[in-house]
């Protein structure tokens, strides 16, 4: 995916004593979720342009050069070897992987999306006394900086491990 980390199957948890705390965050996580999608998205158009593109270098190339081996050209022998050459081969392939990451990313929003309405109904059932057990009053704000807090170093953590792995640099970029 794009330079964002994501923690996926974290975003997706709920807790369900801390109901007021996940909504807290719901609408970022969705935003951040639906911006990753729009800018996926953009990289896709991108490479598909690049692909027609290469195509259109290709047939030029193709007619100003003519094919080696082939006396005649037709318009299914220059496709065959458009479709065969390693240039067009590398571009379509970086197409096919943003469609991939498109179509995970858009399951991603919908999940989130799942989330919410998940805990409208977790929150309609503590609203009607589902969980009801005496409990003592929380300080909102203290749970939020910790949820935060966790994250960042969970995300630390994550980090230290591809270093040492070395799928990612020091300097925080993917090899």
């Amino acid at each position: 995916m794009g330079e964002t980390e994501f923690q996926y199957d974290e975003d997706l948890e709920i807790d369900p004593d801390s109901l007021d705390v996940e909504w807290l965050g719901q609408a970022k996580l969705y935003r951040k979720y639906s911006e990753e999608l729009a800018e996926a998205e953009k990289r896709m158009k991108r490479r598909k342009e690049k692909v027609e593109t290469v195509r259109a270098d290709l047939v030029l190339d193709a007619h100003r050069n003519g094919i080696e081996g082939l006396d005649k050209l037709t318009e299914a022998k220059v496709s065959a070897w458009i479709q065969l050459h390693p240039k067009f081969e590398e571009v379509k392939e970086e197409f096919f992987e943003s469609e991939y990451e498109v179509s995970l990313l858009k399951g991603a929003v919908t999940a989130i999306s799942q989330k919410k309405s998940a805990l409208e109904n977790l929150v309609t059932l503590h609203g009607q006394q589902y969980f009801a057990s005496p409990k003592l009053p929380r300080n909102l704000s203290e749970e939020w900086e910790m949820k935060k807090q966790k994250r960042v170093e969970e995300g630390m953590e994550k980090q230290a491990t591809k270093m040492k792995k070395g799928r990612i640099r020091k300097d925080g970029k993917k090899k």
